[in-house]
C-alpha cells in the first residue's frame, strides 16, 4: 500500500479528521474485540500518546488486514471508480452496467442497493460498510451450503432406512 492509499485509509478510520485514530474511532470500524484492539494500539503506538498517527497506522494496518482484506479492498476499488474511498449510486450503476447485470439497470435499483448497505446514512458505501456486506454475504453462503449438506445427509439416511427398500432387500435375499 502506497502513502496516498494509506492516508485515504487513515481518513476512513479518523472520523474527526484530526490526523489521529483513537480507540473509539478504531473500534467503530473493526471486528476486533476491545481488549485485543487496546493491546494492538498500545503495541503500535510507539510514542505512547494513546493515539495512532499515520506512521503507526501503517504498522497497525499490516497487523489488522490480511491478504483476504487486500482482495476485498481490490474489489471495493473496482466499484470506487474515482478513488475517493466511497461507492456512489452512479459508480455502482456504471460497474453493474459494464458487467451487463440487470440489477444495475436503473438508478433507483442502485440507490436501494446502496441504502441497504449504507450504515451511516451518507448515501455512499465506504470500505468498512462494503466489507461488512461482503462478510455477511459470505456467511450467508456458508450457512446455506452447510444447510444443503445437512439435507443431503438426511436424505441419504432416509433412503437407507426406507422400509420399502428393506422389503426389497428381503425379497431379493
Amino acid at each position: 500500500m502506497n502513502a496516498e492509499e494509506l492516508r485515504r485509509m487513515l481518513q476512513i478510520f479518523d472520523k474527526n479528521d484530526d490526523g489521529h485514530i483513537t480507540m473509539n474511532e478504531q473500534n467503530d470500524c473493526t471486528f476486533i474485540p476491545d481488549f485485543e484492539l487496546a493491546q494492538m494500539i498500545q503495541n503500535i503506538g510507539v510514542n505512547g500518546d494513546g493515539y495512532v498517527d499515520i506512521d503507526e497506522f501503517g504498522a497497525l494496518y499490516k497487523t489488522i488486514f490480511t491478504d483476504e482484506d487486500e482482495d476485498m479492498q481490490e474489489a471495493f476499488n473496482m466499484f470506487d471508480q474515482n478513488g475517493d474511498g466511497f461507492i456512489t449510486v452512479d459508480e455502482l450503476k456504471s460497474v453493474l452496467g459494464s458487467l451487463r447485470l440487470k440489477q444495475g439497470g436503473n438508478v433507483e435499483d442502485c440507490r436501494k442497493m446502496i441504502n441497504n448497505v449504507d450504515v451511516d446514512g451518507d448515501g455512499r458505501v465506504d470500505f468498512m460498510e462494503f466489507k461488512k456486506m461482503m462478510m455477511r454475504g459470505i456467511k450467508e453462503e456458508e450457512e446455506a451450503a452447510m444447510e444443503n449438506q445437512k439435507k443431503k445427509k438426511n436424505t441419504k439416511k432416509k433412503r437407507r432406512k426406507s422400509p420399502r427398500r428393506e422389503g426389497i432387500r428381503e425379497e431379493n435375499g
